[in-house]
């Protein structure tokens, strides 16, 4: 057999193996708006997998997909980065407590059964939605709302920002990131007076990409 062929078929057998060592696999977790499956489908995610797309890419895809979407407080943090895998955790923005301020039990039980968020996740489309819908039944003259940092999220354990907490969650798997502190209560104002002091950031209208990594 010619040497030339010899070559060629040797090249032939090695390239798919060489191919196939390199391949990585991409793994995404804390999902409750989207599915691991919707993101690779709407971002075409396939393409980390195929070598054609960088763990840098996936993530400025994955956040500015859903801040374009009005989940402006999403997070994406790195669990692991090797050779084999990425796999990448990310928080849509679930709030801690959505607080009617001021209003009483019986008002409150009615507000939370009319203002829909799905699974409690922060969307400013779908909060400026069921503020206007409630304008509409004049009841209230003014309604208003704003992000507020939860107060005890800096001095909690398992506060999900802290490189120290990252390093014991990533020992302890992903599922230790399922009882991570949220960073926001979402806070509904109806009375002019009670307003406190607001800022764009606490309003969530800021569309900064935020991504941490372990």
């Amino acid at each position: 057999m010619p040497l030339r062929v010899v070559i060629t078929v040797f090249l032939i057998l090695l390239f798919p193996i060489a191919t196939f060592s390199k391949q990585r696999t991409l793994e995404i977790s804390g999902l409750k708006v989207y599915s691991e499956g919707q993101l690779f489908s709407l971002l075409d995610l396939d393409r980390f997998e195929q070598g054609t797309m960088s763990g840098k890419d996936v993530i400025n895809e994955i956040i500015s997909f859903y801040s374009s979407t009005g989940y402006t407080l999403v997070k994406v943090y790195v669990i692991e980065d090797s050779e084999s895998s990425l796999k990448i955790y990310i928080d849509e923005g679930v709030l801690g407590k959505v607080i009617f301020l001021g209003m009483d039990d019986f008002t409150t039980l009615y507000l939370k059964l009319v203002f829909k968020l799905k699974h409690k996740v922060f969307n400013y489309h779908a909060v400026e939605e069921n503020i206007a819908k409630l304008k509409k039944g004049k009841r209230w003259k003014y309604i208003t709302w704003q992000l507020k940092p939860v107060s005890d999220y800096d001095s909690s354990p398992l506060q999900i920002d802290r490189v120290l907490n990252l390093e014991i969650m990533r020992k302890m798997k992903l599922a230790f990131f399922d009882r991570f502190s949220h960073r926001y209560d979402l806070i509904i104002i109806f009375n002019k007076a009670a307003i406190p002091e607001i800022d764009e950031r606490s309003l969530g209208r800021h569309t900064k990409r935020d991504s941490t990594s372990a």
